[in-house]
């Protein structure tokens, strides 16, 4: 069953396709002889297509050849004949040799016959003369001419060739007869025929001409005009047309024309010169975080239908007037992998999308190069980085090779950086805690990637980075074993794909009581309830604690005689204290203060 798609045949022999089967095996019919094949397999069921295998080569087999495309005979002295002949259109394997077939027919063999006529046997049957001789010369495959000697004037020769293979030996062509005359005629060896070359090379067209006298030769255009010769245009001695560094503009048909006083002969060389596709119009429709859709157009496919595009993209960091893309020369060496494997630098698939591995991206390719098919002209590329700007151009190539790029375009996909948040909003803390809430940072529409913090007491002269590993992008930040009433400052710097911000805050830890360091900013922690300097409240919050915090308070003056230091220990040194020490010494403070406060309550009432 034939699959959706279309089957490219040539003379109703298969070029591509594709079939579906429910087997193992499949019988593939109208092959193209002696020709290389390459067969891709992928499965697929009521979801889609899977993958593609990796491609597998094959060539059919050799086969008997067309009999060779022309013949033709000359005389080019009295009695000397050349034969020339084209090899076969389709040679269906490797020609190995060729038969050269002469039959001689007496002077009255073709009566009708006038001395001067070249034609084909078709139009004089044999049975209307006796054949004298038959001869059969085999020449190597690679040769395409032979010459007759002491052929009879007057007489009448056929000849016909054949190719043979390793298969075999193919049909001949139909006879060519020519009668020798006593004069000989104009007559050109080579053959006309049909050119294709490509912007930049050079042609030889060939003409070979003999006659007595030595026939005059001029090459006209296909308006019978004479060619002009020039420095790119040069006549050869022997009568060959040479055109050097070849342009479109040479495109058309030239004719070599010879004759002399006995008669005259032509042929045409048809020429196409090809050039590779001019630069694509490229244009971008639409954009979203992550995604670029483009549409572009064919201005000029160079003569020769358009096989592919290349769509190049280059993430553009900085200012986009200073952006430097390859050059059509860096990009020189990828004509050379159209049609076959690409290396790793061109991509099969317009999707870019990344992992995330511990909570950290994967490097993302800074350029694209997307292979695209001749039968679209639109593409979306996938999974961009969000927020950021890509240089983007596009080519087409043919048979004639790699196009040049067209200009590029600077497309921004949507998205911002992260914004610097309210601190109020994001960091709560106590005495001996700050915390930092990452996923109350908003504002963004580029997702934040990463984040990296770092603080450090105000009066150090060195940063402390805050170790992230192993946790959610999303985790909180904790900065815990703080000092009470210290200044600290903190950084982090949330990374985006659209860029990155720096948080930068200066805030100072309550006291131990719980209370702002009076006179300095600080940022509050999750309780709103009432302030301990409310002495309305303390009051009897202290009463009502007072006989434990003497207890604690007597304990505390007998053990702490010396006072506490008040040069501020390093983070290092702070590590090894726990809550549990802090939390002693906050209720010996408490002790202490109540203790004070109920003397001078006493001492008032007195």
């Amino acid at each position: 069953m034939m699959r959706r798609g279309s089957v490219g045949k040539n003379e109703g022999r298969i070029i591509s396709s594709w079939f579906d089967t429910a087997a193992r095996e499949i019988d593939i019919p109208d092959l193209m002889k002696f020709s290389n094949y390459s067969f891709r397999v992928l499965a697929f069921n009521k979801e889609g297509d899977g993958p593609l295998g990796a491609p597998h080569f094959c060539m059919t087999a050799e086969d008997v050849p067309d009999a060779p495309e022309g013949i033709k005979a000359l005389q080019i002295s009295p009695k000397t004949v050349l034969v020339s002949w084209k090899p076969p259109l389709r040679p269906n394997g490797v020609v190995e040799r060729y038969d050269l077939e002469i039959k001689e027919h007496s002077a009255n063999a073709f009566p009708s016959l006038s001395s001067a006529s070249d034609t084909l046997a078709s139009a004089f049957p044999l049975s209307r003369g006796r054949t004298e001789t038959k001869k059969v010369k085999t020449l190597p495959g690679r040769k395409t001419v032979s010459t007759f000697q002491d052929a009879v004037p007057g007489w009448v020769y056929e000849f016909s060739v054949s190719a043979s293979t390793s298969a075999g030996q193919g049909q001949q062509t139909a006879p060519f007869i020519l009668t020798l005359e006593q004069n000989v005629p104009a007559r050109i060896a080579s053959w006309g025929t049909n050119l294709e070359t490509t912007v930049g090379s050079s042609l030889l067209l060939e003409c070979l001409r003999f006659g007595l006298p030595n026939p005059n030769l001029t090459w006209g255009d296909e308006y019978n005009t004479l060619i002009n010769f020039n420095d790119r245009v040069v006549a050869k001695d022997d009568g060959s047309l040479v055109i050097s560094d070849v342009t479109r503009g040479d495109s058309g048909k030239y004719t070599c024309n010879v004759a002399n006083s006995h008669g005259n002969d032509a042929i045409t060389y048809s020429i196409t010169v090809r050039s590779s596709p001019k630069p694509p119009k490229l244009q971008a429709t639409k954009a979203s975080t992550s995604n670029i859709s483009l549409q572009f157009v064919v201005m000029d496919d160079g003569g020769s239908p358009v096989r592919g595009f290349l769509l190049r993209l280059h993430r553009v960091r900085g200012n986009v007037n200073d952006v430097a893309i390859p050059s059509d020369q860096d990009v020189a060496a990828q004509s050379a992998v159209i049609g076959g494997d690409f290396d790793n630098e061109i991509m099969p698939t317009n999707s870019f999308d990344e992992l995330i591995v511990d909570g950290f991206p994967k490097h993302r390719p800074e350029s694209h190069i997307i292979e695209v098919s001749r039968e679209i002209n639109s593409y979306t590329v996938e999974g961009l980085a969000c927020g950021s700007s890509y240089s983007v151009a596009i080519s087409a190539w043919n048979s004639a090779g790699h196009g040049k790029y067209s200009e590029q375009i600077i497309v921004r996909t949507e998205g911002t950086k992260p914004q610097v948040p309210d601190s109020r909003t994001v960091l709560d803390v106590n005495s001996t805690y700050a915390i930092f809430h990452v996923d109350r940072w908003t504002g963004a529409s580029c997702p934040v990637l990463y984040f990296v913090a770092k603080y450090k007491e105000e009066a150090w002269k060195t940063w402390a980075p805050i170790s992230r590993a192993g946790k959610d992008v999303r985790s909180p930040i904790i900065l815990d074993d703080l000092r009470p009433a210290t200044a600290y400052e903190l950084s982090i710097r949330a990374v985006s794909e659209a860029g990155e911000t720096v948080f930068q805050h200066r805030f100072f830890t309550l006291n131990i009581l719980g209370v702002a360091v009076a006179g300095e900013a600080s940022v509050k922690g999750d309780s709103d309830g009432p302030s301990f300097s409310d002495v309305r409240i303390m009051t009897p919050t202290i009463l009502s604690i007072v006989a434990v915090a003497v207890t604690v308070a007597s304990v505390y003056v007998f053990l702490r005689r010396r006072r506490i230091p008040e040069e501020r220990v390093e983070m290092a040194q702070m590590k090894g204290n726990t809550y549990q020490e802090y939390m002693l010494k906050y209720y010996t403070l408490l002790g202490k203060q109540a203790a004070e406060r109920a003397s001078v309550a006493d001492d008032k009432s007195e």
